[in-house]
């Protein structure tokens, strides 16, 4: 390009030659360049929406939640275990304490890229049996019913001395005694 423009400027050249040799390949320059430009953008907004779509969360539902108008078809005073099963299936857990409170539990998470899971909806469902296992009470309990428990990370101190790696490898050596009686 350049050796065409030197060419140009330094001989007599008519202007229509002068519009092929330069104004031309200048047109032409300036329409791939432009292309060039929307093929850019048309790729960085390609990469902007993969990229959302990569961080959408992951949604998990998980547990055992009987339909609403299962839960209708229980009358309190009026239906026993056997039937609850029937109907609603095996909870999802029974109290350690009574056998007579049933826990059905269904817990909706979503996990954005690697953060940890989020919470976004939980329902516990309690049926409560009385001595005669019939339906006594039931109750319904929603993420706001839930308390949020610190977990204790102390550790245990145990007697006697700390050893090392190489005091625990190299310690045991010469304590072997031939048994032999």
């Amino acid at each position: 390009m350049i050796y065409i423009l030197y060419f140009v400027f330094t001989t007599n050249i008519p202007d229509s030659l002068q519009y092929l040799l330069i104004a031309r390949p200048v047109r032409v320059f300036r329409e791939l360049m432009k292309q060039l430009i929307r093929n850019i953008k048309l790729s960085f907004l390609f990469l902007i929406l993969l990229y959302q779509a990569g961080c959408s969360p992951r949604i998990a539902v998980s547990g055992n939640l009987p339909n609403s108008d299962l839960l209708e078809s229980i009358e309190i005073g009026q239906v026993n275990k056997q039937e609850v099963l029937n109907l609603l299936g095996t909870p999802s857990t029974i109290s350690p304490f009574s056998s007579n409170d049933w826990y059905y539990v269904s817990e909706r998470t979503e996990t954005s890229a690697f953060f940890a899971p989020k919470v976004v909806d939980r329902k516990v469902l309690l049926i409560k049996f009385n001595d005669k296992s019939v339906v006594s009470d039931i109750k319904s309990y929603g993420t706001e019913a839930g308390k949020a428990v610190d977990i204790v990370d102390r550790i245990t101190p145990t007697e006697g001395r700390d050893f090392g790696l190489i005091k625990q490898l190299l310690g045991n050596l010469g304590r072997f005694e031939d048994k032999t009686d």
